[in-house]
């Protein structure tokens, strides 16, 4: 409550007034710019007018929900069965974690410029954008998962008839 207290005070001038006659012309460094700093109280009714009064927000969450969901399923249709494989076979998996290693280290953030010139600002660009975001968390616990297995279970499911493509 104190922080929105002293963020209401900064975006609307208070502690400039109430400071000034202790700190004279020095306060007015106080007084910032309603483009630096908003009040709370401005942003919840420019919220409230873009939910609820006018409603131009919904279509804008529409659209970016889409490409969340198409961006995540793709990440998940391709992250999933890959982790699965690579984790299964040793070789696949020595093969293939010091990229994963290596790529999960680079900042993928830092694709976003090229994506942007390369492919533009339109669905497909966010859509790649939110894939490559997503896509290789997925894949390391995928692979993790399956590595962690106890042997002593695949064993057991052997044991009773399980095929390699069950187990």
């Amino acid at each position: 409550v104190l922080f929105l207290v002293v963020w209401e005070g900064l975006g609307r001038g208070w502690w400039a007034d109430l400071l000034a006659p202790l700190l004279g012309k020095s306060a007015e460094a106080l007084r910032l710019k309603p483009i630096f700093v908003s009040s709370p109280s401005a942003v919840a009714k420019a919220a409230y007018t873009l939910y609820f009064v006018t409603g131009e927000i919904w279509p804008h969450l529409a659209t970016s929900a889409g490409e969340l969901a198409v961006g995540l399923s793709l990440a998940a249709v391709i992250g999933i069965p890959c982790g699965l494989v690579v984790g299964r076979y040793r070789l696949l998996s020595a093969a293939f974690e010091p990229f994963m290693s290596a790529f999960n280290a680079t900042p993928q953030i830092a694709f976003l410029p090229l994506i942007v010139m390369w492919i533009g600002t339109g669905f497909i660009s966010r859509v790649l954008i939110i894939y490559l975001l997503t896509v290789l968390p997925i894949l390391i616990n995928a692979h993790a998962a399956v590595r962690t297995v106890d042997p002593r279970l695949l064993t057991v499911a052997r044991s009773f008839g399980a095929s390699e493509t069950f187990v």
